[in-house]
């Protein structure tokens, strides 16, 4: 496999992790769209703030991860 190639295969898995992710986001939106209660509203709001920071939190834990394993891949990692 050509260096371009390689480069090309290792960016379209990170565009597929971060498309899968959005569905996955669209679809939890889209369950929890309409509360039931007062309570549930409470909750979802609650949610949404720790939502703040969780969400970039997990993305870039994501992004530093798949980068790992992509050095670790080509052997400029060395133990991993």
């Amino acid at each position: 496999m050509s260096k371009f190639d390689h480069f090309r295969l290792k960016n379209e898995m990170l565009l597929m992790n971060y498309l899968a992710n959005a569905i996955g986001v669209c679809v939890v939106i889209f369950i929890t769209y309409r509360p039931i209660t007062q309570q549930l509203a409470e909750a979802f709001r609650l949610i949404g703030r720790v939502g703040w920071f969780f969400d970039p939190l997990c993305g870039g834990l994501m992004l530093v991860l798949t980068l790992i394993s992509w050095h670790a891949s080509a052997g400029l990692i060395v133990g991993l």
